[in-house]
């Protein structure tokens, strides 16, 4: 009975449920481990001695951001040659980083190297290495992991990693937060390395026709304008109206037990209401878009309301956005990874160098703007809004992923064949074959005498019957209905 019980138990380990749950669980908490460890890093007083003359922290910022900076450019660069050598290099990168980490403690106790010389060295290689890290878990997410589970992980992850950043940076003595820190990058490569293992054979991605030409190049360049969009949302929220109250950033200053829980709260509902909820009804692009429009919404109320008295309502509304702009930013990148033939340190990288020159051009321009700098970035953020609103619904992207539409004549022999797997209606059948050819909705109920109501009926019982959640997905999954062996294969999207 006891083998018994142990076999059963063992099947259970080794099956693909707990295989999909350990998974999470490591990607999550390696995610947490590497982005508390830059919070605390870089935010933290009690890592540097408190006895400095000097300011060291811009000299540092910057040398943390090149570091990213070039990481990113060698990746791109070698997006395709890095696969093959990415355990080894992470390991090694662990190990730097952990050591650039010790030396950025040290850097100002020492007198045989110059202090901002040696810690902007170690800053350098310690972001290099961080950017590192955390697109390996990002990269797994997308090719491992379904689209709602990867982004309630992503948001789980930075609500987590704010709550303990900021507890470890006010509470734990300052040997204990050297310890921490200098562990904390191979720590997390122990967790990706973990997350790697729990996840072979445990795919749950379906297949997707990968978008080619102009539709591809429209997918990065929107992972672009959305990396420079997430950089200036974090920028505003430390600028003008946004920043006035926004004294107790991460490890500045206490923040309210209460005002942790708001954050990740808000942070979220927010996911939820966005990205999980309506996923069987609206694109992933559409709505990292809606996610977007709902951060200016915000940002744009509190800059409206005006009202300095509520400092813990400005501090939890800001800091969810920002914390939210990340996890919009991921799902777009997710989109891109999945959809396109780009190598996906390629797209995962490509955030680094914009969100670089967001933050070094802010620097500049900052200082010689004649008006308020708060205007200026949002002027700027509308502006991308509205170039990735077109890029999304003109039709270039959703439409371009299957090509073309099929031909009117294409055979009716496959369009009945189509009709009887997916227990389609006569009438529905008929929609189906028109929507197929590229008529629109107004045509559709022309061409058939039907109102409005009864196509828009018609084609969602067509996208609910498919379980697919737009027109370029239809006729992906038509595209790839070319056998009765291959229908069988391809019954999702």
């Amino acid at each position: 009975m006891l083998i018994t019980n142990l076999l059963y138990y063992w099947r259970i380990m080794r099956s693909q449920k707990f295989g999909l749950f350990a998974t999470l669980l490591c990607l999550t908490f390696g995610l947490v481990i590497a982005g508390t460890w830059s919070n605390v890093v870089g935010y933290s007083i009690a890592l540097l001695p408190a006895d400095l003359t000097s300011d060291p922290r811009p000299y540092d910022d910057n040398a943390f951001l090149w570091g990213r900076f070039f990481v990113g450019i060698v990746l791109i660069v070698f997006a395709r040659k890095i696969p093959r050598v990415q355990f080894s290099v992470a390991a090694v990168v662990a190990v730097i980083t952990s050591f650039a980490t010790g030396a950025i403690v040290i850097a100002y106790q020492q007198n045989l190297v110059a202090p901002e010389i040696f810690s902007a060295v170690s800053v350098f290689l310690a972001g290099g290495g961080y950017a590192f890290l955390v697109i390996l878990f990002y990269i797994l997410l997308a090719q491992r992991v379904k689209t709602s589970h990867a982004i309630i992980c992503i948001a789980v992850f930075q609500a987590l990693e704010t709550i303990l950043s900021l507890l470890i940076s006010l509470l734990c003595p300052t040997l204990v937060q050297i310890c921490i820190v200098v562990l904390a990058p191979i720590a997390a490569v122990s967790f990706y390395f973990a997350a790697e293992h729990f996840s072979k054979g445990v795919s749950t991605i379906d297949p997707l026709k990968k978008a080619k030409g102009s539709a591809r190049n429209a997918l990065l360049l929107q992972c672009i304008l959305f990396a420079m969009l997430m950089a200036l949302i974090r920028v505003l929220s430390s600028v003008g109206t946004w920043g006035e109250t926004r004294t107790n950033y991460l490890g500045m200053s206490e923040l309210l037990v209460g005002e942790l829980i708001a954050i990740s709260a808000l942070l979220l509902l927010l996911t939820y209401l966005i990205f999980v909820l309506p996923q069987k009804r609206v694109s992933l692009q559409a709505r990292c878009l809606i996610a977007f429009a709902a951060l200016l919404a915000g940002l744009q109320v509190l800059a409206f309301t005006n009202d300095y008295e509520l400092p813990f309502f400005f501090d939890t509304v800001t800091t969810a956005i920002e914390l939210f702009a990340h996890v919009s930013y991921w799902a777009i990148v997710i989109v891109c990874i999945r959809e396109t033939d780009i190598p996906a340190f390629r797209v995962a990288s490509i955030a680094w160098p914009f969100s670089v020159f967001v933050f070094v051009a802010w620097d500049t321009i900052e200082h010689i703007l004649p008006f308020s700098i708060s205007t200026f970035v949002m002027i700027v953020i509308y502006v991308l809004f509205i170039v990735i609103f077109f890029l999304v619904f003109s039709g270039r992207i959703f439409e371009s992923l299957s090509t073309r539409a099929v031909p009117q004549d294409s055979s009716n022999k496959k369009l009945d064949a189509f009709a009887r797997k997916w227990n389609l209606s006569q009438r529905e059948a008929q929609v189906f074959e028109l929507l197929l050819a590229g008529k629109k909705r107004s045509e559709i109920g022309d061409e058939c005498d039907l109102s409005m109501g009864t196509v828009k009926t018609h084609v969602s019982n067509i996208y609910r019957k498919l379980d697919v959640h737009s027109k370029s997905e239809m006729i992906v999954l038509f595209n790839k209905n070319d056998s009765p062996e291959e229908a069988d294969s391809d019954s999702q999207i």
